[in-house]
């Protein structure tokens, strides 16, 4: 009987890790996306929405960054491991940007693509500070 204890404890507590690094992995993602939004007048930046399961429609009137990153970790925090979690910018300029070269002196990679092109140096970096 003890044996089985430890190992579901062990297996409790290992659920508990992936789902921590996993947050933080996406955390510092979606931060960097965010950070690499040209800015303008500030509102493509501040229309990066995060959510859990189903990703938001529509767009948002400004707001100050503080509001973006804090949605960002509220979602993030009370994601369980099988959530899908989606970051969105509904703006209508967002995909011409991204992909079109719209803003090619100030995201000419784009904001998304060159950091999903970092993830795995993310997770490592993730990785060596969890150790």
């Amino acid at each position: 009987m003890s044996f089985s204890l430890d190992v579901s404890q062990w297996v409790q507590q290992t659920k508990e890790h992936v789902v921590d690094v996993r947050r933080q992995i996406l955390l510092r993602l979606f931060r960097d996306v965010v950070m690499d939004t040209p800015v303008d007048e500030g509102t493509l930046r501040s229309n990066w929405q995060t959510n859990a399961v189903n990703p938001l429609t529509g767009p948002l009137s400004e707001r100050a960054l503080s509001e973006v990153f804090s949605e960002m970790e509220s979602v993030l925090s009370g994601a369980r491991l099988e959530d899908d979690i989606f970051l969105t910018n509904n703006l209508p300029y967002a995909y011409p940007i991204e992909f079109l070269g719209w803003s090619h002196t100030k995201a000419p990679q784009g904001m998304v693509r060159k950091n999903v092109i970092r993830l795995t140096q993310i997770a490592q970096a993730v990785a060596r500070s969890n150790k």
